[in-house]
């Protein structure tokens, strides 16, 4: 829209074919419509959707041989125990720094609490003199 004079005017954009309605077909079918916390929600029933494959696993893979489905569950253990281990050494690494901490922390406490005991027994030595 443009305004000239106080007044609205409609400008086209050279587009006088408009589509208006739903051209589901290309996008696949819709399931029912349904509510969740108040938020409409539409989900796709088109068989190359993501929905219906989560893993990305496919039928090919479906097909495989039981020495490769335990080769590949042997690979993902792998992984998975590899990236745990790294996690707890890290993890201990972490406790070891903390616990060094805290023990050069007490002992610098100790000390100024020591340094303090001393000053206040000085103290009271000059005021009895």
């Amino acid at each position: 829209m443009r305004i000239s004079d106080g007044s609205t005017e409609k400008i086209s954009r050279g587009h006088h074919y408009c589509r208006s309605q739903d051209e589901s077909d290309r996008l696949g079918e819709t399931g029912r419509n349904s509510t969740s916390d108040g938020i409409q929600q539409i989900r796709s029933l088109s068989a190359d959707s993501p929905r219906e494959n989560p893993i990305g696993s496919t039928s090919k893979s479906r097909a495989s041989s039981p020495g490769k489905a335990l080769q590949r569950l042997e690979l993902i253990e792998n992984a998975f125990l590899d990236y745990v281990r790294e996690d707890q050494a890290r993890m201990e690494a972490r406790l070891a720094e903390s616990k060094a901490k805290e023990t050069s922390f007490l002992i610098a406490v100790a000390e100024l609490k020591q340094e303090i005991h001393y000053l206040a027994s000085k103290e009271d030595k000059s005021q009895s003199e």
